[in-house]
């Protein structure tokens, strides 16, 4: 994915102390995201499944966010 490893917007307390800064972050990851055409949405830090999700949210974006254990646990037989 196209700058893959850039933040999504949530760094800690930052979404909450420049909630418009961070929204734009967010949004220029999920378009990223949306050009790559995937059905799912992995991540493997707590506060980016949490920025991500609600993003996805609110972009009425079809993709499920995972955290990487969740699709561990979904392909690693039990």
């Amino acid at each position: 994915m196209k700058e893959a490893n850039w933040c999504c917007g949530m760094a800690g307390s930052f979404a909450l102390k420049e909630l418009e800064a961070s929204r734009k972050i967010l949004d220029r990851k999920l378009a990223n995201v949306r050009a790559t055409g995937a059905d799912t949405l992995v991540t493997a830090n707590p506060g980016c499944h949490l920025q991500l999700a609600w993003g996805v949210r609110q972009s009425r974006m079809k993709q499920p966010v995972l955290h990487i254990m969740e699709l561990l646990g979904r392909v690693i037989p039990g």
